[in-house]
């Protein structure tokens, strides 16, 4: 702790990266799933709440998935320039072939 450095642990922060694009996909799916639901409705006004009420789910769900989108993303992209990095590093400060001094 006390040489101010830090280590990360890219193969976790991509299976991270990974999850959270899983997740929207989840989050995404069921999109038209309450319009069957609405449409057994008898109540024209309720059934007008309820399409007012899945509209406005749907626009909050959009930012949410474009959030998840970019987090996910920048998660994955993160591990990979961690990992060439680091990749990068080990080969710069690897000793000569041979041994030599």
């Amino acid at each position: 702790m006390g040489d101010g450095g830090f280590s990360v642990n890219y193969s976790e922060l991509k299976q991270l990266g990974q999850r959270l694009i899983d997740l929207r996909g989840e989050f995404d799916a069921g999109t038209t799933a309450v319009d069957p639901l609405i449409a057994a409705v008898a109540d024209d006004e309720l059934r007008g709440k309820l399409r007012d009420f899945a509209d406005n789910w749907s626009d909050k769900k959009a930012q949410i998935t474009k959030q998840l989108d970019g987090a996910g993303s920048f998660a994955t992209s993160a591990a990979d320039a961690y990992k060439q990095a680091d990749d990068q590093i080990g080969t710069e400060f690897a000793p000569p072939p041979g041994g030599g001094h």
